[in-house]
């Protein structure tokens, strides 16, 4: 009996579009080793010009892996509220999806409200991979006060977490919240990292700084606080004119104030664009020195595993970060990039200024960001750990 794969995932990322494209990495590589994939999604990542956004449903097959596609819509301005609704709205339709002839049921996470509708209808084995740290997120950073609501939520993952056959946390610091805070086994959890396409995300051949030109490529919401960048930026600037040059490319809630705060102090080396797909953006990459990754000022958010930051390091870019936590130590560690106190605008500025005046040590940080991807974080690895450590391992049971 052939093995087939369910993965679940709000968004899945189209060719052509920008998004976090990892399922589709692992879902096609699975495919290539044999398994019959089929993808449960919606439009949330796929461009506008695609048949999917011209009927409320749309199915097809790309790459060997045949896509269940629906017309959910699916922006980084929407409010928490509206989000939620697209998220329960996916998971009523999950609700009538046959699953009991599918092997493994994989669900990406966040949302997690379908991943609640998969274990009512009882699949053969249930993995669910988790992005961030869901529902300590909006709890701890007041997005989801309710105390009655929080409970709930706490509840319902925690009984998801033990109906489960495997999680898959995407960094060690929501491995560790697992096992302290839910009381997840050991045995149950499969720490794998976002990863990146080491052969799309290559280094470049580029003069040394000056002037140092910095990415920033993501989310431009609460959750990035990508203001600490700019305010960084703006005191190297002012101690060292005309020496640093910025490209932000982004959407998000806060993308309309930003551009008016640069606007207003004539930040002209900071440049606001919209976000470019995948192939694009890897050829534009490597024409930078650094690439940075925010968070806002809430410690739950150390265990992010954005994948900029993966995608950085096989571009060859070392990484300025402005918080702690696992890819704190990991720079540290591998020598790829540096990190300061989260909300220190002055110790941020003083990170990156290190690039611009110690160009050697830039290009040693280069080397070592490159070597780092390849060994750790190849999302070919990661999708063939997965079978080996994760499918292979209850196929048994």
């Amino acid at each position: 009996m052939k093995k087939r794969i369910l993965v679940v995932h709000q968004y899945y990322a189209f060719e052509g579009f920008w998004g976090n494209d990892r399922s589709k990495c692992l879902a096609e590589y699975w495919a290539k080793q044999g398994w019959e994939v089929t993808v449960l999604t919606t439009v949330a990542y796929v461009p506008k010009h695609h048949p999917a956004w011209q009927s409320w449903y749309w199915k097809g097959i790309q790459n060997q892996v045949k896509i269940h596609c629906f017309r959910i819509p699916y922006h980084q301005k929407f409010s928490f509220l509206k989000r939620l609704w697209y998220f329960l709205i996916f998971a009523f339709i999950v609700l009538f999806f046959p699953v009991r002839s599918y092997s493994v049921v994989y669900v990406i996470s966040p949302p997690l409200p379908a991943a609640w509708i998969f274990l009512l209808k009882r699949p053969k084995r249930l993995f669910l991979e988790m992005m961030d740290a869901w529902p300590d997120v909006p709890i701890e950073m007041g997005i989801l006060k309710n105390r009655f609501l929080q409970r709930i939520a706490i509840q319902l993952t925690s009984w998801l977490y033990k109906k489960s056959d495997k999680l898959l946390p995407l960094s060690p610091g929501v491995c560790k919240l697992l096992k302290r805070r839910y009381k997840v086994p050991s045995h149950k959890i499969l720490c794998t990292y976002n990863g990146t396409n080491t052969r799309c995300f290559v280094p470049k051949k580029k003069p040394l700084p000056p002037p140092l030109k910095v990415l920033y490529a993501g989310a431009i919401g609460l959750v990035n606080d990508v203001m600490q960048l700019v305010k960084a930026l703006q005191l190297v600037n002012e101690q060292y004119p005309g020496k640093v040059r910025c490209d932000i490319y982004g959407w998000g809630s806060h993308k309309t104030s930003l551009k008016a705060y640069i606007t207003k102090y004539r930040l002209t080396f900071i440049r606001v664009l919209d976000p470019l797909p995948k192939k694009q953006l890897a050829k534009r990459m490597g024409d930078y020195h650094i690439g940075v990754v925010t968070v806002g000022n809430y410690k739950i958010l150390e265990h992010n595993s954005a994948n900029k930051f993966y995608d950085y390091l096989s571009a060859g870019l070392p990484v300025v970060i402005n918080y702690g936590g696992w890819q704190a130590a990991f720079l540290r560690r591998f020598h790829c990039g540096l990190s300061c106190r989260n909300n220190d605008v002055e110790n941020f500025a003083h990170c990156i200024q290190t690039f611009l005046l110690h160009p050697q040590l830039l290009k040693r940080y280069s080397k070592n960001a490159r070597k780092a991807a390849l060994h750790y974080f190849d999302r070919s690895q990661i999708a063939q750990k997965i079978i080996d450590e994760g499918f292979q391992a209850v196929w048994g049971k």
